[in-house]
């Protein structure tokens, strides 16, 4: 018991560590009031040093005086005259006074750089005069549906005056990136401005944020078919709290076995785009007349093909990762390929690629056809 008692005592020591931690957490201006304190103690007690060993400061006023100035400026000292003692003790003032100037300015440069990336991160209500088309949600898809309304504003003779806005709610990737990201890769369309904020998009308070009451369109490209079904419920709960029931919204999911649940969930009024679908319909109409065979990228090892293939990207796989698997597989059935051509049939190989970049690439490698999903889902969603 003794001892319990003894590991529950808490030392003078731990108290003031715990207060100083505290008042530090408290952010800049306690900071800086804290450090004005340190100084003007350190000023008051090396004053009445000087006042007490030397005459050479003067009265206790003025010796604390000269203190405090030589801590906050360090060129005074250049200028001081005194005995060894007193120049010793401006000095050591002088070092640390230093100590105090740097920390000052570090506490400003760091609250200043809080300040300016909040300030980049905006949280301020979005008020275009033009109604917008609002992105909930960021991702490959949503850079392609991009592609196609900056191209279709830019050809569009009736935008005269201004820019036509587009919004992008994002709660994953840094919406700074995502703006610097758009500005690099459509810096030659000047139709178009994009806005961007960061927040939950399934979040109902983000949507007075981004002005959903005048949007003209509203795309959800979610990073999951769940998140997809949860920002369809939310949208449609803030549209019906706010009495518009007429503002169009289209969401892409990556299976059909999600289509069944976004139905329930958003209604016709919803349209649905599905990656997976438009892959597989899109590629089975460019094979050709015979009926072919799927298989994902990922159980091409040793695959030897009998009829005309399609080849699928695997949705375990991120975009890079399966474009390669897909390129690397066509390359190891090209030898199979041949040798079946030497017999007189032909085998067609199609195969699904998400990133544009890379079809090139797939054509190269030996396929008859290559599909850009990432690039029909895009032009699907913003016809």
């Amino acid at each position: 018991m003794t001892v319990k008692k003894k590991q529950n005592r808490k030392s003078f020591k731990d108290i003031i560590k715990y207060n100083f931690d505290n008042l530090l957490m408290r952010g800049a201006g306690a900071q800086i009031l804290l450090l004005i304190a340190v100084t003007g103690i350190m000023a008051i007690v090396f004053g009445l040093i000087l006042f007490i060993t030397t005459s050479e400061g003067g009265p206790a006023g003025s010796s604390i005086w000269t203190v405090l100035v030589h801590s906050l400026d360090p060129g005074v000292l250049s200028n001081s005259n005194g005995s060894p003692w007193f120049l010793f003790i401006l000095l050591v003032v002088t070092l640390l006074g230093l100590f105090s100037v740097g920390t000052l300015i570090s506490i400003i440069t760091a609250s200043m750089s809080k300040a300016l990336d909040q300030l980049s991160h905006g949280k301020s209500k979005i008020v275009e005069r033009k109604k917008h088309i609002l992105f909930l949600g960021y991702n490959e898809i949503s850079f392609e549906v991009l592609r196609n309304i900056f191209e279709h504003n830019e050809k569009d003779k009736s935008f005269q005056i201004g820019k036509q806005p587009v919004v992008i709610l994002e709660q994953y990737k840094d919406i700074v990136d995502i703006k610097e990201e758009i500005e690099f890769r459509f810096h030659e369309y000047h139709k178009t401005k994009v806005i961007c904020r960061q927040g939950c998009i399934f979040d109902v308070n983000n949507y007075d944020m981004c002005s959903i009451e005048k949007a003209k369109q509203i795309i959800i490209t979610a990073a999951s078919d769940e998140e997809a079904a949860e920002t369809v419920l939310a949208c449609r709960k803030a549209l019906e709290y706010l009495g518009i029931n007429k503002t169009p919204i289209t969401v892409v999911l990556d299976k059909n076995s999600s289509v069944e649940q976004m139905k329930i969930v958003g209604g016709d009024e919803v349209k649905i785009v599905v990656k997976e679908e438009v892959a597989e319909r899109v590629l089975e109409k460019e094979s050709g007349s015979n009926k072919p065979s799927f298989v994902l990228n990922t159980k091409l090892a040793g695959f030897v093909p009998k009829e005309n293939v399609i080849i699928l990207a695997d949705d375990a796989l991120g975009s890079e990762e399966s474009d390669r698997k897909t390129i690397l597989g066509i390359v190891a059935m090209k030898k199979n390929i041949e040798k079946t051509k030497s017999t007189g049939d032909h085998i067609r190989v199609s195969c699904e690629i998400r990133l544009k970049k890379n079809a090139i690439l797939a054509k190269a490698a030996g396929a008859d056809e290559v599909v850009v999903t990432n690039v029909e889902v895009g032009r699907l969603v913003f016809e």
